[in-house]
């Protein structure tokens, strides 16, 4: 394992971030225009005064595997976000870090537009979206963190509000960066630009980000199959199909 890359055994082969980042793909258009169109939604949202119910864009059940359970696998529900692309990660830190330092010790209310603009500006270039992979914070540092140290392997479900439904199962490896890692500092700013929101819980720092490299999706959005009253899933994007 070097500095910035966290490596993890899986059977007798390593996976790395290195080596996940090669072999990941990139995630459907549907998906990525849905996480837009929630991401924007919802911030117009918190700009009237409303507070959230229910984040499905950004809140997805996690399942990582536990040999230490006789069920062998463990699921939490994890903030996840979009980051951009290594390339031009630096354009989107500064503006991040300066809207915090310049929002600190000012009121929630009074700063809110200003941390949009700094947030919206990655939603605002979707060109700068790293496709391959989605990002998360470990704040508990429990069960999950265990078990993606000795096994990378994740089952990410998106399950979406009607009448549509959308729903995404996002099978992964996740790559453990922190601190001293650029995409860990995004993740983590991203995070603290929103903390003091009420609906946040304000934490004292964060150990780690998981780095889901995506290695295949499955549109789980349930559909009228014809002839039938029950639903089927959708095929999987590369044309597999899955159930």
């Amino acid at each position: 394992m070097t500095e910035k890359r966290q490596s993890a055994v899986l059977g007798t082969r390593i996976v790395d971030g290195l080596d996940a980042a090669m072999r990941a793909r990139a995630l459907p258009d549907a998906f990525i225009q849905w996480q837009l169109e929630a991401r924007r939604a919802m911030f117009e949202a918190i700009g009237a005064g409303q507070h959230p119910h229910r984040y499905a864009a950004h809140l997805p059940v996690m399942i990582t595997f536990d040999p230490e359970s006789p069920f062998l696998v463990r699921s939490a529900t994890k903030g996840a976000g979009l980051t951009p692309r290594d390339e031009v990660l630096d354009r989107y830190l500064a503006p991040l870090e300066e809207t915090l330092a310049r929002c600190q010790g000012h009121p929630w209310h009074e700063t809110f537009p200003d941390r949009v603009a700094a947030v919206r500006m990655l939603l605002d270039h979707p060109e700068d979206i790293e496709r391959r992979r989605l990002a998360f914070l470990e704040i508990f540092q429990g069960r999950t963190y265990a078990n993606l140290q000795r096994d990378p392997r994740v089952v990410l479900h998106y399950a979406g509000d009607g009448p549509g439904y959308t729903s995404f199962q996002i099978n992964g490896y996740a790559e453990i960066v922190g601190p001293d890692d650029l995409r860990w500092r995004y993740v983590a700013l991203a995070r603290r630009i929103f903390e003091e929101a009420p609906f946040h819980l304000q934490q004292p720092g964060y150990a780690a980000a998981y780095l889901v490299w995506v290695h295949e999706v499955v549109d789980k959005a349930p559909y009228v199959a014809a002839g039938t009253t029950g639903f089927r899933v959708a095929p999987h994007v590369q044309g597999e199909t899955l159930s």
